[in-house]
């Protein structure tokens, strides 16, 4: 609720919760036994943020940066029983959260992101252990011109949420094209 509605001060709570107000926590097992995951916490404020992006300038640009394991790699202040993947997830998110945003500047983080992909996460192990980042970047591509079509005030209202037959005639149609052939 608070993505839909929120201002610059949720930003700057969303941002501080994802980089500094869990410093020093270690998430695990424990937690999902008793009910809590703090990591879908996380993953969720990062999603939010797409929405308050836009209309928040701040907002985007967090997620331009958000869209890059280095970054995350350095901002994760907080360790998980996902260990290096943490990182991984929350790249994923950011660049999905860019689809929420329904800004036209987001398409060209979108194409550069597939020009010059994110490094495959984590570093050093065998490549089909690694996280790559195409279906994060389809699906934000999808996401943004599902709100096109739709116009935010619909998307946020819930009308004609994204569904994985939409999704698919998506990827057959001519919008999806440009996304399916742009080759770093």
């Amino acid at each position: 609720m608070l993505a839909k509605i929120g201002n610059e001060e949720t930003v700057r709570l969303f941002i501080r919760c994802l980089t500094e107000e869990q410093a020093g926590r270690v998430f695990g097992e424990q937690d999902a036994q008793v009910g809590r995951n703090p990591e879908l916490t996380l993953w969720s404020t990062v999603t939010s943020l797409g929405l308050l992006a836009s209309r928040s300038d701040s907002a985007f640009e967090f997620l331009k940066r958000a869209v890059r394991p280095e970054y995350w790699s350095t901002a994760i202040n907080w360790q998980s029983h996902y260990g290096h993947d943490s990182v991984g997830l929350m790249t994923n998110w950011a660049i999905q959260a860019l689809g929420n945003t329904g800004r036209q500047e987001a398409r060209e983080v979108l194409t550069d992101l597939l020009r010059n992909p994110p490094t495959p996460w984590p570093p050093g192990v065998p490549q089909n252990r690694q996280r790559t980042f195409d279906g994060a970047i389809l699906s934000a591509a999808y996401m943004l011109d599902r709100i096109e079509t739709l116009g935010m005030e619909n998307f946020l209202a819930g009308n004609g949420l994204p569904t994985m037959v939409g999704y698919k005639e998506w990827r057959a149609s001519e919008k999806a094209k440009p996304w399916l052939q742009i080759k770093p």
